[in-house]
């Protein structure tokens, strides 16, 4: 009986978040800063030890997406493939320069790991720039990090 009474005694003080994924948040925005919709497809892929990984696969008419971001390296590469209405397609590459910082709650909570942007940058065509909003990346679903500004003449 005593051990009954340990065991839920134990398993009810364990306060682990429910919201353990870490994801980077992104919003499109014209050029004054209003929310922008993504008129074409899009597809974000990124290189993993295991191969080719699509983290966000042919969206269209969204305005805001989120990310999982890699636990520990130092930088995320991502692909942004754009397949426009008339057929053309094009690949901007994004890099994210960060840094992994580790997050405590309990042993008994599996490890998280929180993130700071350092830097962000892009080589593309169709991407025109990118703005940090918020370089601090947590578990919180309501803040954009990113802010993308797509090219208007594409």
């Amino acid at each position: 009986m005593l051990a009954v009474l340990t065991f839920v005694a134990g398993c009810s003080s364990i306060d682990c978040s429910l919201n353990s994924m870490v994801r980077s948040h992104y919003a499109f925005r014209t050029a004054d800063g209003v929310a922008d919709t993504l008129r074409d497809t899009l597809t974000i892929t990124t290189r993993t030890m295991h191969g080719d990984s699509v983290l966000l696969n042919r969206a269209t008419g969204i305005t805001e997406f989120s990310l999982p971001v890699s636990y520990t390296l130092d930088a995320d590469t991502l692909t942004f493939s754009f397949k426009f209405k008339d057929g053309r397609r094009a690949d901007d590459i994004v890099i994210i320069k960060k840094s992994n910082i580790s997050h405590f709650e309990s042993v008994d909570c599996p490890p998280t790991f929180f993130h700071d942007i350092d830097e962000i940058s892009h080589d593309g065509t169709v991407i025109d720039s990118l703005k940090v909003n918020d370089k601090h990346i947590d578990n919180g679903t309501e803040k954009k990090n990113i802010y993308i500004y797509l090219r208007t003449d594409m």
